[in-house]
């Protein structure tokens, strides 16, 4: 589509509301850390989800070249430059869940992509990943909150299973599920279910829980758009085209 960044605005909009404020590029970005509580650290396939990362100065950058220009700042520009070791999004999350009311959509349009067959976007459905828990796993997970915090003093607790149009998702993710919410210290057998449920994503992510599908979104032109209920997803940034630049336009609906 050609949508200009202010149709990009209008066309959000009519679908919800837009906050500026939840467009601006988090905290942990310009700060550079956005790191776990030492033995909290896990892996995600390959990735590891909290980390001392270097400042994403191309995402900064672009935040105020977009001020001084007059651009609409309820667009967030993800942008990774050809140097940066990481991409923004990479990792499978749900995006603020560190709000105690996190965005209910997105609308991501490409701008500048990366080499043909790189730089694709993955989807799992949460509400798959809740029905797939083994029986036990589930039962255990009923009736339990998380802490989510973006680790720069922005925290909520929401239900390990959402319920959303009726339906149970199952809503942690290792960039922002710190532990399981208790009146006292993390104990070790909520810090094992909370990596029990977490397990459970990764291994449907890496294709090995029948019924938990991936969705593969292959971006082919500048202007492709897609949008995405953030209750009921998850989806992670795939980072293959080091050495390449990319940019991506993103609004979210509260």
């Amino acid at each position: 589509l050609d949508l200009s960044m202010r149709d990009h605005v209008s066309l959000a909009r009519k679908l919800g509301t837009v906050d500026e404020e939840m467009s601006r590029p988090p905290p942990y970005v310009e700060s550079g850390v956005h790191v776990s509580d030492g033995s909290a650290a896990r892996k995600t396939s390959g990735f590891l989800a909290w980390f001392k990362r270097p400042t994403q100065k191309a995402i900064v950058r672009a935040r105020a070249d977009q001020r001084a220009a007059g651009e609409p700042l309820e667009v967030f520009k993800v942008v990774t430059d050809p140097s940066d070791v990481l991409a923004f999004g990479e990792g499978f999350h749900t995006d603020l869940t560190y709000l105690q009311n996190p965005p209910r959509a997105a609308i991501l349009v490409s701008r500048k992509l990366s080499p043909p067959g790189t730089g694709d976007t993955l989807f799992v459905d949460a509400f798959a990943l809740a029905a797939t828990l083994p029986p036990e796993l589930r039962a255990r997970a009923a009736g339990r909150h998380a802490l989510h915090t973006d680790k720069a003093g922005r925290n909520a607790t929401h239900p390990v299973l959402r319920v959303v149009s009726g339906r149970p998702a199952l809503w942690v993710n290792r960039h922002f599920a710190r532990r399981l919410a208790s009146d006292g210290d993390e104990s070790p057998a909520d810090a094992a279910l909370l990596e029990e449920l977490l397990a459970h994503i990764d291994a449907a992510t890496a294709g090995r829980v029948p019924g938990a599908e991936l969705l593969r979104i292959d971006w082919h032109s500048a202007g492709d758009v897609v949008m995405w209920d953030e209750r009921a997803t998850q989806h992670a940034a795939v980072h293959d085209y080091a050495g390449h630049g990319r940019e991506m336009h993103r609004v979210l609906l509260a």
